[in-house]
Parts: C-alpha cells; structure tokens; sequence
C-alpha cells in the first residue's frame, strides 16, 4: 500500500469534519436567527391585540368625538392626563397618542407632541382602513422629551359608538427591554438545546466515518473483519437516530413551555395532562407505538395560546364574548403552526390542538364536531386536559377538590366527554390519581 492509499482516507475524514462544522454553524444560526424573530414577532402581534383590547374596551367609552377634532387644552386635557395615567400608563406603557384623521396628534402623555402632524400619512390611512400596524423601532424618532429608548409600537383604529369608519388612530409604545431579556433568555435556551443536539449527532457520526475510513485503510483485511465493523457502524447508527428521538421530544417540550411559560404551573400541567392521555390511550386499547406518539405530542396541545394576548390568558375574573371569542382562536392557530409539517408527530399534535375543546353533542369549538367525528385523540385530550384543568390552581380560581372536579366531568360525560372514553377515565382514576401525586411532587422539567 503506497502513501497515497494512506492519504486518501485522511482527506475524506478531514473534509467530512470542515463540511460538518460548516453545516452545523449554518443550521445553528438558522434555527437561532428563526426563534428570535419569531419570539419578536409574537411580541409586536402581543402588543398590537393589547392596543386594540385597550382601544375597544376603554377609550371606546371614554374619548368623544370632540376630543379628536383638535388639540386637548385646559381642563380637557387634565382628565385626559389623569384617564391615561391611571388606566394605561401602566408598567412597561412609555407613550400614548391619539392622532385626528387628519394626522394631527390631538393628545399625548408627552405634551411636547400634542399638535404636531404625523409623517406617516399612508400608515394612518391604513390604519384608518381597519389594519393593525405594528413594529419595533425608536421611542423620540419623531421628536419628544425624555430618554430615547428602543420600543414597540402599535397603532390601531379607534371606534366609537355609533356606525361609520374609525374616528381616530390610537397608537401605543411599550418598553423593549422586557421583551429583549425574554427573547433573549428564549433564544439561549434554544441555542443550548440546539448546539448540544447537532454536537451529539456530530459526534455521533464522526466514529461512523472514522470506522469507514479506517475499512478503507484496511480494505485487504478479511470479511469477516467487515462484517464486525459494519455491525458496529449501524449499531452506532441506532443510537443516532434514537438520540434524534429524545431531541425531538425534547425541542416538543420546550416549544410547549414557551408557548405557556406566562403560566408557573405549565411543566407539571404539561406532565400530567400528556400522562393522562398516554394511560387513557392505552387502556382504549391503542398500539403502543401510538400511545406513545400521543404522549410525546399532547404538550402542543395549547402551543396556539402563544398568541393570544397577556390581557386575555392572564385575566383574573370571566372573559368578555369578544375576549372568549380570541381566547378561543388558539386551537386553530395551534393547528394552523403544526399542520402543515409532514411529521406524523407534529400532524398528531396539530389534531390534538385543534379538536381537544370539541365536545360530542357539538357545542365545543372551533368547528362544532360531534360525536365519532371528533378525532379519539382529541377525545381522549379533552377528558385528561379538563381532569387537570379543574383540579389545578388558575389564575381566575383556586384548584378544585377531587370530588367536585369528578362530580362537574361526570355530568358532561355524553355531552362534553365522549363515554367510552370517561367510562375508561374513572375505570383508570386510581392510577391517575396516582400519576397526579408523583409528578406534582417532582420539580417541573424545564
């Protein structure tokens, strides 16, 4: 064997590690570039539903016609100074400003602004249109006292009662920093996760080329050499793709919790609720494999309430028609995000999203199923959701004894719950119940 068979196989083993540190940084910084403008993204969408919430709710009622003709003066404008400081003013709110149709801004909490024109006309006209504009951008970019800033901005029409267009534009600049430690705290834990994912299958396959490479050292060696170091090879191999599993469900799990990281109980909820399904699944008599699959998937069952505003999911007293209409668009917007993957486990978890507030006399939602044309996986995630639902704290009620969570779920059982599946529920309640106790004792998984 000459120095060029020797040097063959340590060219392929050094072009393999140069093209694998490329694709890996590639990948990485993709998927790190991608979480983060997706986290601000949601934040902008989360500030515009705020500013509209605010809008509809508080200044619908509050703001006259004749407070958009013209500038605030006198004693108008002091009760318009103490309606937004004691109202919306609030925490991470920096500025506030009304503008006229005409794109003069007739009030703001920074008198310095009130009676200039706007520079964005054509954004106005939009708005005035009925659209939500918003963005990131510069507290005094348009001039204003105190300390510049980075912020986000909202605009949003503002109706009043009566028929007709938007009588004015209201428009809101939030605090950044916030939203940038959050986004920031997102992202390193995703960049955690990632770079010691595309590490281990990195390394995981660098043995499997250094053997092929070292079987091209020793090509005159005898087969059944071969045939030992290709059974290692895919016995590697193995391992490889069952380490891809467990980073699967792990990325699935902490998609979960950022979608509810505003709720403290989320990893136990999360926990409990995909355990209930797993068990329920299986004793419907269910493959393993697929109990299996539902287990891993039930966590995204609530992945759409990633958009749904603050001021709705964290609302301690009864939602208003308007604001239970938005709360309830997070089951579609869950299945809008998972089902266009090509995944079987994210089309399950797309399913699960979308059909585990469907109730079988079809009065659930979003699309009113009834009976056998809900899917049994959203059959089965209803009952194990709505178990642990009930017997948790929220932020609207204390958590509910046992007794009194079995005695409302049984009064829906063929209404609410399918029957098959809740005659299997309390046959299984003891090992639930059992599952509860151990997994709300443990520390929630990050």
């Amino acid at each position: 064997m000459n120095a060029s068979d020797h040097d063959a196989p340590r060219g392929i083993f050094l072009r393999f590690a140069l093209v694998c540190a490329l694709a890996l940084t590639l990948a990485g910084g993709a998927i790190l570039w991608r979480v983060r403008a997706e986290a601000r993204s949601a934040a902008e969408r989360n500030i515009a539903f705020h500013t509209r919430f605010v809008a509809d709710t508080i200044l619908r009622d509050r703001i006259v016609r004749s407070d958009l003709t013209g500038r605030a003066r006198g004693e108008r404008l002091r009760q318009l100074d103490l309606l937004f400081s004691s109202e919306i003013v609030v925490g991470d709110t920096k500025r506030v400003k009304l503008y006229a149709p005409s794109g003069l801004i007739v009030y703001s909490n920074d008198h310095s602004l009130i009676g200039k024109h706007t520079d964005d006309v054509e954004e106005l006209r939009s708005v005035l249109g009925g659209r939500l504009v918003h963005d990131t951008t510069r507290l005094n970019a348009e001039g204003g006292a105190g300390r510049d800033r980075k912020v986000l901005e909202s605009y949003v029409p503002l109706r009043l009662p009566g028929p007709g267009r938007p009588a004015g534009v209201f428009e809101v600049y939030e605090d950044y920093a916030p939203v940038d430690a959050e986004v920031t705290r997102v992202t390193r834990d995703v960049a955690i996760a990632v770079v010691l994912a595309l590490m281990a299958l990195y390394l995981l396959l660098f043995p499997v080329l250094r053997r092929m490479t070292g079987a091209l050292e020793r090509r005159n060696s005898h087969l059944a050499d071969r045939t030992r170091e290709l059974s290692e090879a895919l016995a590697r191999l193995r391992d490889s793709q069952d380490a891809l599993a467990r980073s699967q469900e792990e990325t699935i799990r902490r998609l979960s919790v950022a979608a509810e990281y505003r709720d403290e109980d989320t990893g136990h909820h999360i926990d409990r609720m995909s355990t209930y399904a797993a068990i329920l699944a299986r004793e419907l008599g269910l493959p393993e494999d697929e109990v299996e699959l539902i287990r891993i998937a039930a966590p995204l069952h609530d992945v759409g309430k990633i958009a749904t505003p603050d001021a709705i999911l964290l609302k301690p007293g009864a939602l208003t028609p308007e604001e239970r209409r938005i709360m309830e668009e997070h089951a579609t917007t869950g299945w809008q995000m998972l089902s266009d993957s090509t995944s079987e486990l994210l089309q399950l978890a797309a399913t699960i999203a979308r059909t585990h507030h469907e109730k079988v006399d079809g009065t659930g939602y979003p699309r009113g199923l009834k009976g056998d044309t809900i899917p049994l996986v959203g059959r089965i995630a209803a009952v194990a959701d709505v178990f642990d639902a009930l017997t948790s704290d929220r932020v609207y009620r204390p958590a509910m004894s046992i007794d009194r969570a079995l005695g409302i779920m049984r009064e829906g059982r063929g209404t609410q719950f399918d029957e098959d599946v809740f005659d299997v529920f309390e046959r299984c309640l003891d090992e639930l119940l059992t599952v509860r106790a151990r997994l709300s004792a443990e520390p929630a998984a990050a």
